[in-house]
């Protein structure tokens, strides 16, 4: 039902007594007002989006919303919405003012400083000052005369303006953004005239609302309606509305003119026709939950919003506190009293449940103990003493220099094993394949594990020592065909199984027995070697080489 409160459907007009038309240098100001608050308006509608669908992604599961990105983006958007929103308002409320004066609306302060009160209806008797602003709020809750809470929804769509029943007069974003509207297609070349007129026109459609509400009182919406409107028809032309000049904006306050005032003709003088001025009590009863449902759902983001921030703020100032302390710990000096008294320090409660939590990913040793004793001494103390910090950072300097000292050592010794085992892998696959191409198929299982571990060694060499040692040629020089023929087709069979677990015993004897029968051994030429044996051969040491685990295991042991 349209009873809830009276409002401004669509531009009024005024012809009151003190109405007149503005300066052209009122107008102008006026105007710069409206334009910077629509510009405003546009940046808020933008980034309240953004920050709405933020808030509801980071809300999705625990995982998203610990989204320190997405985070940082809902806290951009909601800074730029809320900014927007304030200058909006300001700029919005500063042309209501100047409008107020240059149009000769008054307030009850100009008259008396002594407000009228409310004639009939649920806040007969309330005092009621008229005194326009810009809100786009839905509900509200009033004290009557009686001090008893009533509950009021406004309907917002589509309105330019509104007057409660308690006499408190709101302006709504319609009367800023009329003129913009592509129902009413005002040219652009009239549209700043257009926005100057509107807005003055809704403050006066309120203001006979108000003095009615304080004069006679409200008897029907429909007849609330049709006086507000008459009033601004008879008063068009002193804005320079006419049917010719500006046909848009007459029509509109012409035909809803007449719209109310026929629904009033139609009544006929039967009263139960009309809608009633002021809300029933069921309404007011279905107000009330509208009301707190709403609360509810403000609380909610409220709430949301304020964990965001919070978690914002705490990770930011760990941020700061951090990068300032690993600085410290590396070779940076100690942070002075001043530099710490300017931190922006977090509750102590804060700084508690910090306690124990995940160190960030990269820190150094140095600073990840001393975050650690800060993070102790702020959960009670809730600031830094630069003197307690210099003896801490002092004292975990010299852990660390021991740390680096024993880091070297084992580094050390792990890149002699390193050495000594690329030295020995290629005497000893040398020597295998020596072996077998004079004696093929006779590997072992040890052989053919050893086989495995050199290779790795080989790799670890690579990686440690020099990328550029090719494994083909990681043999003593001076082999034979049969020895180098082997020793590539070992290599090869074993990249094909990728980690080398691969090779088998009977992989390994199978290449032998077909690499030798390709390079038969010579016979004896006097140079050391015996009859049917392969040039450099000797029988390989049966040992079991340690793996890269089992050394590391022993540098920790040895540590």
């Amino acid at each position: 039902m349209n009873f809830l409160v009276v409002v401004a459907l669509c531009l009024a007009v005024p012809s009151r007594a003190e109405f007149h038309n503005a300066s052209e240098t009122s107008r102008k100001e006026i105007t710069e007002f409206i334009k910077k608050g629509l510009a405003a308006q546009k940046v808020y509608a933008d980034e309240d989006k953004n920050e709405k669908l933020r808030l509801a992604a980071l809300f999705v599961s625990e995982t998203s919303i610990h989204d320190s990105a997405l985070q940082d983006a809902w806290l951009d958007a909601f800074n730029e919405a809320e900014a927007a929103k304030r200058l909006r308002d300001g700029y919005f409320n500063a042309a209501i003012d100047l409008a107020l004066r240059a149009y000769g609306i008054p307030t009850e302060a100009e008259w008396s400083g002594i407000p009228g009160t409310v004639a009939n209806g649920l806040m007969k008797g309330l005092a009621a000052f008229f005194n326009p602003v810009f809100s786009e709020d839905e509900y509200r809750v009033v004290l009557d005369a009686k001090e008893e809470p009533r509950y009021l929804k406004s309907r917002i769509k589509d309105t330019m303006g509104a007057t409660w029943e308690d006499g408190r007069v709101m302006v709504r974003l319609g009367a800023f953004q009329y003129c913009d509207s592509p129902k009413v297609r005002i040219p652009g070349a009239r549209k700043e005239a257009c926005y100057v007129r509107q807005l003055a026109l809704t403050l006066y459609h309120e203001h006979v609302h108000h003095q009615e509400l304080i004069g006679a009182g409200w008897l029907s919406h429909e007849e609330a309606e049709a006086h507000a409107w008459e009033a601004e028809l008879k008063a068009a032309a002193g804005l320079g509305i006419t049917e010719t000049s500006t046909p848009e904006e007459y029509r509109a306050i012409r035909d809803t003119f007449k719209r109310h005032a026929k629904a009033v003709h139609d009544a006929r003088g039967d009263r139960s026709k009309l809608s009633p001025a002021f809300p029933l009590p069921k309404d007011l009863e279905d107000n009330e939950k509208g009301y707190w449902k709403w609360q509810g759902e403000l609380s909610r983001v409220r709430e949301q919003q304020a964990l965001l921030k919070k978690r914002v703020r705490v990770r930011q100032h760990v941020d700061e506190v951090r990068s300032m302390l690993d600085s410290s710990c590396i070779a940076g000096p100690t942070p002075s009293q001043a530099e710490l008294d300017r931190l922006d320090y977090l509750d102590v409660k804060d700084y508690r449940e910090l306690r124990g939590q995940p160190v960030a990913p990269g820190a150094t040793f140095c600073g990840d103990r001393l975050w650690e004793k800060v993070i102790e001494r702020l959960a009670w103390a809730g600031r830094l003493d630069a003197a307690w910090l210099d003896g801490e950072i002092m004292r975990l300097r010299e852990e660390v220099e021991d740390r680096i000292i024993e880091s070297i050592k084992k580094e050390f010794l792990y890149m002699e094993e390193v050495r000594r085992s690329f030295a020995a892998g290629r005497s000893y696959i040398a020597n295998l394949a020596g072996r077998e191409c004079s004696a093929p198929g006779r590997m072992s299982e040890l052989e053919v594990d050893n086989l495995r571990v050199y290779y790795q060694w080989f790799e670890e060499y690579q990686e440690r020592v020099d990328a550029k040692v090719d494994i083909f040629v990681a043999v003593p020089q001076g082999l034979s065909g049969c020895q180098r023929a082997l020793v590539s087709r070992w290599l090869v069979l074993r990249w094909l199984g990728g980690s080398g677990s691969s090779l088998t015993v009977k992989m390994c004897n199978e290449a032998a027995e077909e690499v030798a029968a390709k390079y038969p051994p010579p016979p004896s030429s006097g140079g050391g070697a015996a009859p049917g044996q392969d040039p450099g051969w000797r029988e390989p040491d049966r040992i079991k080489v340690p793996t890269l685990d089992e050394i590391l295991d022993r540098l920790r042991k040895r540590r």
